[in-house]
């Protein structure tokens, strides 16, 4: 098809973000809307008045495998706000104790286990290789969870890191987590091995998330002249003799386009589709991806807790605790003339603890368990605390969701998909929202 001459760009998060800048730097003009106050979808900032500070809604670390995302803040003029840590995430036992091997040798040679078990180890990975290999569209119907046990990978390999790496990086519990979701994850880091080494393997963000991912896009949209909305519902994408026509909003507004980018998580989708013919699919679809939650902490504490680093790694912190960081180390954070030292946790596949009714419970369930793993915190009085609840965090990848994930393309002229929910590289991450909005872009622009 032609290049667009009008793009409207339906959601403003970083596959909105991303397409719209996209579309920009190719001379499209661009109407970008929002239905929320701010942008950013699941990556934006909060205030905390009561610290005078800012948390996030959740808590990231970045992969080099995001060879996409990069791209998109090298043109948001961003990508420096992304630092690499000298050391990355010791391996932390209740106690204080440092489990001193490295997660690269978990995979390959595991120290401090015996030749029987190092054994058992490598026999489960020559088959974990050879499902990966020839039965890859059957690990779909089986969780990762069964996988593991089918192969025979020891328990000692997957309390210490497999099963951390499933739920940090699926957002899933192994029991739920379908093994072809794991199965594609090592293959990207096989695949994409070279952009990381690149990029850096793994990075986090020196400043909060409204300035790494929305200002600078924000700037390059103004940059070109594009329409920028916030608190713009869009209730129906209008479609005419097969092409796309424009968009309905709420309130009645109609605006003319001659191409659309929905860039909506699946649980926003619903009847934005609905002049497109093949809706009832995309809603099943939609249906069938249900939620994951993502719970989050911020807290500033009268007392450091001694961390050397900028991310800890708790072992056997999962489903609790999986993730401890400084934020004195990695966005600068000062308050120690105030006497508040600040840090933040992060849980994936947080079902346990977002179930807690209050988010007092949360911070008391979240002060105790630091206790057991940093000795400092023992007598820490917890002044403030944020806790950021992502329900809708990401998809839960279950067994039967990797075949249903929709293309970008649609059979309608102008229309194309984006977010971490259609087909990408990616497992249900920031990864692939930036490369579904790389290839929207490339559906629209031929």
């Amino acid at each position: 098809m032609a290049k667009p001459q009008h793009c409207v760009v339906i959601g403003a998060g970083v596959a909105g973000l991303g397409a719209a800048v996209r579309l920009a730097e190719a001379g499209v003009r661009v109407t970008l809307l929002e239905r929320r106050g701010q942008f950013g979808g699941r990556t934006h900032s909060i205030d905390v008045p009561q610290v005078d500070d800012v948390a996030d809604n959740g808590v990231h670390v970045i992969s080099g495998a995001f060879t996409e995302l990069f791209d998109y803040l090298e043109m948001t003029g961003s990508r420096d706000l992304l630092t690499q840590p000298d050391k990355y995430a010791r391996r932390v036992m209740p106690d204080g104790v440092v489990d001193k091997r490295t997660p690269g040798k978990l995979f390959v040679w595991f120290p401090g286990i015996g030749m029987v078990e190092r054994l058992k180890m490598w026999r489960a990975y020559l088959r974990m290789t050879r499902d990966a290999i020839w039965r890859k569209e059957s690990l779909d119907d089986i969780s990762t969870e069964q996988w593991l046990d089918r192969v025979g990978l020891p328990r000692i390999t997957r309390d210490t890191w497999v099963d951390f790496l499933i739920i940090g990086a699926l957002n899933e519990k192994p029991e739920l987590a379908s093994a072809r979701a794991f199965r594609d994850l090592l293959a990207i880091m096989v695949t994409r091995g070279r952009d990381a080494q690149k990029n850096g393997s793994l990075l986090y963000s020196s400043t909060d998330f409204t300035s790494l991912f929305v200002t600078g896009a924000e700037k390059v949209l103004a940059n070109h002249g594009c329409e920028i909305r916030s608190k713009a519902t869009v209730r129906k994408i209008v479609i005419r003799d097969g092409a796309v026509a424009g968009v309905t909003l709420t309130g009645g507004e109609f605006i003319d386009a001659d191409a659309v980018v929905c860039a909506v998580p699946p649980w926003n989708v619903g009847g934005l589709l609905d002049d497109v013919p093949e809706r009832d699919r995309l809603y099943d679809v939609a249906r069938e991806l249900v939620p994951a939650p993502l719970v989050s902490t911020y807290l500033w504490l009268d007392k450091p807790l001694d961390m050397p680093v900028a991310i800890d790694a708790l072992v056997g912190g999962e489903g609790v605790i999986e993730q401890v960081f400084d934020r004195q180390r990695m966005v600068g954070y000062d308050g120690s003339e105030r006497g508040l030292y600040s840090y933040s946790t992060m849980v994936s596949a947080a079902y346990d603890l977002d179930s807690l009714h209050t988010n007092q419970e949360i911070l008391e369930v979240t002060m105790d368990f630091l206790r057991k793993y940093y000795p400092a915190a023992r007598d820490a009085e917890l002044v403030h605390g944020q806790v950021v609840r992502m329900k809708k965090a990401t998809y839960s990848q279950r067994p039967g969701s990797a075949g249903i994930r929709p293309a970008q393309r649609t059979s309608v002229r102008g229309l194309a998909l984006a977010g971490d929910w259609t087909q990408t590289d990616f497992p249900s991450t920031i990864g692939g929202a930036a490369q579904s909005a790389e290839r929207a872009v490339g559906v629209l622009l031929g």
